[in-house]
């Protein structure tokens, strides 16, 4: 419990806490590898040329939640194939799924983004998701959908919004 406390308040401090972030990495306890995981990325460029394979190893990691703090991580360093992970968890069950979904569309070029957003509208139980994934990539081409949308009292918010997030009105 201390040493997630003490990574979790260095990180706010904008200080690397060097060797106690490496070990909890690794560490058996859950809560505080994703803790470690989280803040390799809050904490940008270490100086460490090992942080791209740390955070690759946990790609393949069974506790999801180090799995996305590894893939979030790696997506803010722009360490190559975290978008991949990240959309594994935009599902509407998940806790990290906007998250997800923000960065993994920021991380697409423009024609992947409006493919996957085109397989999140399909889905009833996505078509909130498409409508954020719209709003982030900017795909002006739907706002006559998005517009269309709004007219249905259930849908009618999250649609204004990702239209509001397009045009800035």
């Amino acid at each position: 419990h201390e040493r997630y406390i003490g990574i979790a308040a260095s990180a706010l401090h904008r200080r690397d806490p060097g060797h106690f972030l490496d070990d909890a990495l690794y560490s058996g306890d859950a809560r505080l590898r994703a803790c470690g995981l989280r803040v390799v990325g809050e904490l940008g460029g270490r100086e460490d040329r090992m942080t791209p394979a740390r955070l690759r190893d946990h790609f393949t990691n069974d506790d999801g939640e180090s799995r996305f703090w590894a893939a979030r991580s790696a997506a803010l360093l722009g360490i190559a194939g975290a978008a991949g992970i990240l959309k594994a968890f935009v599902k509407p069950n998940s806790p990290f799924r906007e998250e997800a979904l923000n960065l993994a569309m920021r991380l697409m070029d423009g024609a992947a983004a409006r493919a996957w957003q085109k397989d999140l509208a399909a889905a009833p139980t996505t078509l909130r998701l498409a409508f954020i994934g719209a709003g982030i990539a900017g795909q002006a081409a739907l706002l006559p959908w998005l517009i269309e949308r709004m007219n249905d009292p259930a849908l009618a918010r999250a649609a204004g919004e990702a239209a509001a997030a397009i045009t800035g009105v």
